[in-house]
């Protein structure tokens, strides 16, 4: 919602003759915005519902924010389960529903996976987070099939599965969840992934795309498209050398007298 709409709700002043009203709000990051604004329900099975905390996952921070850098295109995500993957999905496209909105799709492995997420995942959150209600149009019929018709901008669901559902809009921002479920290839076309992307062809240099799986084989989709990008491991402290390191179970380093056991 943009800063002189805010500020006038509930306010009497008179924004034509006060050009306070007309100060643009500094920009916020992903997480930034989740931190200010972003509610968690608990209709959608969040363990600790109410405010967002980003501190809670450092880890999700850098990829969040990467999202809303202009300078990078695609972001992909590859960790273990139950480690924020679609939370960080949620943040990065509620920022664009508040902050900058245009069409958008989502794809998840298969059809039935689609309501699950979309009305137990999301609908919750954009309810209970005022910056996102205000965004809902208040028909029911618009978050009721596979298009949400939101006040400035569209939602496509679609099914990895579905050629004609990966093949239906251009769109902006796509965001792949789990995509080593997805199948090799979609009905008889080409694999899930290509088809999405091409969706976003139209759009060029400022397109956004999210790739977010927990990891299967070396040859999985999520594995393959990690090595394409610039690869960042998010580093711990050792408890007893206190030196930086990837998480791991076995020993992974030695602080020049003994080695490093840290698990």
């Amino acid at each position: 919602m943009n800063s002189v709409a805010k500020r006038m709700q509930g306010q009497g002043t008179d924004p034509l003759y006060d050009w306070s009203w007309w100060q643009p709000e500094p920009p916020l990051t992903v997480s930034q915005w989740a931190d200010k604004y972003r509610i968690l329900s608990k209709d959608s099975g969040a363990a600790e519902p109410g405010k967002w905390k980003t501190s809670r996952t450092p880890y999700a921070k850098f990829p969040m924010d990467c999202f809303s850098s202009r300078d990078i295109e695609q972001i992909t995500v590859c960790s273990s389960t139950q480690t924020l993957k679609t939370e960080l999905i949620i943040n990065c496209l509620a920022w664009v529903v508040d902050y900058d909105p245009d069409p958008t799709m989502i794809v998840l492995p298969k059809d039935e996976d689609l309501p699950k997420w979309a009305l137990k995942r999301l609908l919750p959150s954009m309810r209970e987070t005022p910056e996102l209600n205000i965004h809902l149009t208040g028909r029911r019929n618009d978050t009721a099939g596979k298009i949400w018709q939101l006040d400035r901008m569209w939602i496509l669901f679609a099914s990895s599965a579905s050629p004609a559902d990966l093949s239906m809009m251009p769109v902006r921002y796509l965001f792949l969840d789990e995509v080593d479920k997805f199948p090799a290839y979609s009905g008889k076309e080409a694999n899930p992934i290509s088809l999405a992307k091409d969706r976003t062809s139209t759009y060029q240099n400022w397109k956004k795309i999210v790739l977010a799986s927990t990891p299967t084989l070396e040859d999985g989709y999520i594995w393959q498209e990690l090595s394409k990008s610039l690869r960042y491991n998010y580093k711990v402290p050792c408890p007893f050398c206190g030196k930086y390191q990837v998480f791991n179970f076995f020993p992974s380093h030695t602080d020049g007298v003994k080695q490093c056991h840290f698990r």
